[in-house]
């Protein structure tokens, strides 16, 4: 089985589509062999765990969700770390001003979908509640430390 064959196989396991599993990585110049490796942490760190654990491991647990899912509780319940979609983490102290920039608008087109995954009150502006997350605001904070302004 090769690379591609595994992750097809993992993703699927995981009910995710491998097809924007793959095509991301691909964008990213993420090596396949790369994202099974992480398919294959996720499946220990259950084995070990169990998956009602999963729901209460903290953030830097990244091998508590497979590659190609998103955890909002990485926009919500901190701001060290961005975590991307094939769990490696990017401390925010260290991102490059063309990245910080990049997750920002990431997160902004992805508003909905994140405000859904939280459970947050529909009656708030959910551009004003991202902007309030601990995440943007470090990301903003590391933008004006750079002297960077979106």
């Amino acid at each position: 089985m090769d690379d591609l064959e595994l992750v097809t196989e993992l993703a699927y396991a995981f009910d995710i589509d491998p097809e924007a599993v793959i095509a991301a990585a691909w964008e990213r110049e993420v090596p396949l062999r790369d994202v099974a490796a992480a398919y294959v942490r996720t499946l220990r760190y259950l084995r070990l765990h169990g998956l009602e654990e999963t729901a209460n491991a903290p953030v830097t647990e990244l091998d508590s969700r497979p590659p190609g899912t998103f955890d909002p509780r990485v926009v919500t319940m901190q701001d060290e770390w961005w975590i991307d979609t094939f769990r490696r983490p990017h401390r925010i102290a260290e991102m490059s001003p063309d990245y910080v920039v990049n997750v920002i608008a990431h997160l902004q087109i992805r508003v909905l979908d994140i405000v859904e995954a939280t459970g947050m009150d529909s009656g708030r502006d959910v551009n004003e509640w991202l902007e309030a997350t601990p995440l943007v605001r470090a990301l903003r904070s590391r933008l004006t430390d750079l002297g960077d302004r979106l």
